[in-house]
């Protein structure tokens, strides 16, 4: 089915700025426990990794620019393997957005002191997801550039009243570091920070306006989010140094710090927001993504059928969330442990086998012409 809605490449750069903002939430406290005032050592090696990856998602996305990665896995590896491939990566998509969920509704009910308890909330946050993401892709870009100008200008605002509390010798001594720890924080951080953008090769190429802009404006909205995370990263252990691994959301701690002229007090509340709004983005592109499996998968395209799908796989998503909250200790060891195994597997290895199919099938027609 022809899809005729059209979406402009800073939309994908936006949509690639939130995803990757949106997937560090959950390890913030294990980055800045693992390297502290060195935080500095694995964001720079990550990034630089990252770079690559990002670029290996670029050309799968535009191999063939009519195609999303769910048709063009079973174009290129056939009904069987195509199949399996998909589910791998489906799998991977689902747990990672379900990882999102628990850990962002937790956070709303710890912090915010709604008074409702964290089921409600979290079913709560994945209706408004699925309202947004039964709109379509259109609806969805114009959304996220919304939510993107109000996360900017929350960022701004916050960092700008907390320079005063960075206390330089916080971040002493430098190089006090293990390699093993620099080359950990460096391999979660590609995972959480570079996977969640392999999910917009569901997005046509075709569809995208001023597609020439396409790699340029993914990798803005990476280096944007690395810009963004640094600076976040390095105000918190400024202000909190030593103690910034005993607290579960450091960097919410560290925005309790602001008030204005002493009137306005709890800002904290306010400016940390924006990391609702992420999180909002990631649920609603994972919504999309399945959505658009199911679709490609079986040929379903009525309208009626695809708002169905969707509604289904919020009610999985919720429930996936519900059943990993009942131990707050295994959802901890799932996020260091496990959860990175599957990330690993199903949005690293089996894109770079994708990849690697797909250079192969190009050096073939070349000899054949």
């Amino acid at each position: 089915m022809t899809d005729t809605k059209k979406i402009s490449s800073l939309q994908i750069g936006v949509l690639t700025f939130l995803l990757s903002r949106a997937s560090l939430f959950p390890i913030t406290q294990y980055l800045l426990k693992t390297s502290k005032q060195n935080i500095w050592m694995p964001l720079i090696l990550g990034s630089t990794i990252s770079i690559f990856l990002i670029l290996m998602y670029i050309y799968i996305t535009k191999y063939d620019n009519k195609l999303n990665i769910i048709e063009l896995n079973l174009k290129m590896f056939g009904k069987i393997y195509g199949n399996l491939i998909n589910l791998i990566i489906v799998l991977g998509v689902i747990i990672s957005s379900a990882i999102i969920l628990l850990n962002i509704c937790t956070f709303i009910f710890t912090n915010y002191s709604v008074g409702i308890p964290i089921v409600p909330v979290s079913f709560l946050f994945v209706i408004v997801c699925t309202y947004c993401a039964v709109k379509g892709i259109e609806t969805i870009c114009r959304t996220s550039q919304i939510l993107c100008i109000s996360i900017l200008s929350l960022f701004v605002i916050s960092l700008i009243s907390l320079i005063y509390y960075i206390d330089i010798n916080n971040f002493k001594p430098l190089f006090h570091i293990s390699i093993d720890k620099v080359l950990s924080s460096s391999y979660n951080y590609i995972l959480f920070s570079v996977t969640p953008i392999f999910m917009l090769s569901i997005i046509p190429h075709k569809i995208i306006i001023k597609e020439k802009n396409y790699t340029k404006s993914i990798i803005l909205g990476y280096i944007s989010s690395l810009g963004i995370t640094f600076l976040t990263l390095f105000s918190t252990i400024g202000i909190l140094g030593s103690i910034t691994d005993i607290f579960e959301y450091p960097t919410y701690v560290v925005l309790k710090q602001i008030e204005y002229f002493h009137f306005f007090e709890r800002v904290e509340n306010i400016l940390s927001i924006s990391w609702i709004f992420e999180a909002f983005v990631f649920i609603v592109i994972t919504l999309y993504f399945l959505k658009k499996y199911v679709s490609s998968t079986f040929k379903i395209y009525k309208k009626k059928s695809n708002k169905f799908i969707t509604i289904l796989f919020s009610i999985i998503l919720f429930l996936l969330s519900s059943i990993l909250l009942s131990n707050s200790i295994e959802f901890k060891n799932l996020i260091i442990n496990n959860y990175s195994y599957i990330i690993l597997i199903s949005l690293i290895i089996i894109p770079i086998l994708i990849f690697i199919r797909l250079k192969n099938n190009k050096i073939s027609i070349a000899k054949k012409q």
